[in-house]
């Protein structure tokens, strides 16, 4: 009984939504941090940018495409006006399906922050 009480807090905690979660990094924080994988300074991020920032992870800690999806799929969540680039606004203006669930934006901060 006391494992399914504590799975289901984990549950409640990882999965609910983000403004319901006090224990949820701040959104601002996480968006303002993820601007820091524009490596090329032009504020905004690319498929390649993403894919470089996942490729920097050695091989033993947990590939980002398994919380985020693969940079396809980052780009299809997160690039609300379609122009092939993801940009601050994107971010902060699409909480529907980008960095969607505190689970995300906890993974976000901690493997990119």
């Amino acid at each position: 009984m006391r494992c399914i009480v504590l799975e289901v807090l984990v549950a409640v905690l990882i999965l609910s939504p983000v403004q319901a979660n006090p224990f949820c990094p701040e959104r601002t924080q996480v968006i303002k941090c993820l601007e820091n994988l524009d490596f090329n300074g032009d504020q905004r991020m690319s498929i390649e940018e993403i894919q470089s920032a996942y490729d920097k992870f050695p091989w033993y800690i947990a590939y980002p495409a398994a919380y985020f999806g693969p940079p396809k799929e980052v780009m299809r969540k997160c690039d609300t006006d379609q122009d092939g680039f993801i940009t601050a606004t994107d971010m902060r203006h699409n909480n529907a399906t980008c960095l969607a669930t505190c689970f995300k934006l906890a993974s976000a901060s901690k493997l990119f922050c």
